[in-house]
C-alpha cells in the first residue's frame, strides 16, 4: 500500500481501543465547549470506553467499518439494525447510522464521504430500504452535507448526556 492511501475494512474487536480514542476524541472537539464538562467526561468514560466498543463490535446487530491510513484508524461509522424513534416507527427495514467520525487531521480528504456511501452499501445488504440518523440541530454544516446526499428531515428527537438536552433532527433517505 502506498504511503498515505486510505483503505476500508470491517471493524474488529481488536479496533476497540482505537475506535475508542478516536471516537472520544471527536466527540470532545465537537461538543467540549458546549457542555457541562463532569456531564461530557461521564458520557465519554460510558459510551466510548474500550470495553463498550469491544461489545459493539462483537454485537451482530452493529457493523463498524474503519478508515486506515498508514496503519491507524483515522476515520469510522457505526451502523445498527433495529434502532428507532418515535417519528419514524412506521418505517420498515430502516438501519441507524448511529456513528461516523473522521480524525480531525484526515478531514477533507474525502473519507467521511466514503464512509456515507459504504454506510449505504452496508445498509442495502441488509436488505433495508431506509438508512436514518440524527443530526445535533445546530450543526447545520452536518445538516446541509445530509441533505445535500438524499437525507430529509421528518422529525426529531432528544439525547440526553447527563442533564444536557441535546436536541436532534432526525433525517432519513430511502437507499
Amino acid at each position: 500500500m502506498a504511503t498515505n492511501e486510505i483503505s476500508y475494512r470491517y471493524g474488529q474487536k481488536e479496533d476497540s481501543e482505537a475506535i475508542s480514542e478516536l471516537g472520544a476524541r471527536v466527540f470532545r472537539a465537537s461538543f467540549a465547549s458546549l457542555l457541562p464538562h463532569d456531564d461530557l467526561s461521564a458520557y465519554l468514560r460510558e459510551s466510548y470506553a474500550p470495553t463498550s466498543i469491544a461489545a459493539d463490535l462483537q454485537d451482530p446487530i452493529v457493523t463498524f467499518v474503519v478508515a486506515v491510513r498508514d496503519g491507524v484508524i483515522v476515520g469510522f461509522l457505526q451502523l445498527r439494525c433495529g434502532a428507532s424513534t418515535s417519528c419514524i416507527e412506521g418505517v420498515e427495514n430502516k438501519v441507524q447510522l448511529q456513528r461516523l467520525y473522521v480524525s480531525e487531521s484526515c478531514q477533507g480528504l474525502g473519507i467521511g464521504k466514503h464512509l456515507l456511501a459504504r454506510a449505504e452499501q452496508e445498509s442495502r445488504g441488509m436488505d433495508a430500504g431506509s438508512i436514518w440518523l440524527a443530526s445535533w440541530k445546530p450543526n447545520a454544516k452536518a445538516e446541509r452535507l445530509y441533505e445535500k446526499i438524499g437525507y430529509r428531515k421528518v422529525g426529531q428527537m432528544t439525547f440526553m448526556l447527563g442533564d444536557v438536552k441535546l436536541d436532534d433532527w432526525v433525517m432519513i433517505k430511502s437507499i
